[in-house]
């Protein structure tokens, strides 16, 4: 990563920067949030606890996938 931050939320920024093509790019970025929700979170405690994660990625290349440039992932909250 880039630049991690923290809001006056207690919610996590991670923001990653990339202008040449990468192998693995995108798993890179996802290995990049599950880190951090573990460095967050300490061994048999509660997941609600997890403080929110933003990933914001900006790279100056084609991903290869859809014919646009802006992509959104969300996960959906399971009840």
């Amino acid at each position: 990563m880039d630049i991690k931050a923290l809001n006056d939320k207690g919610e996590i920024i991670i923001v990653k920067i990339q202008n040449i093509r990468k192998l693995y790019y995108l798993e890179q970025v996802l290995y990049g949030v599950a880190k951090t929700i573990t460095e967050y979170i300490s061994l048999g405690e509660d997941y609600h606890k997890v403080k929110k994660i933003y990933s914001i990625n900006i790279f100056y290349f084609d991903i290869g996938q859809g014919e646009d440039y802006l992509y959104h992932g969300r996960r959906k909250r399971l009840i």
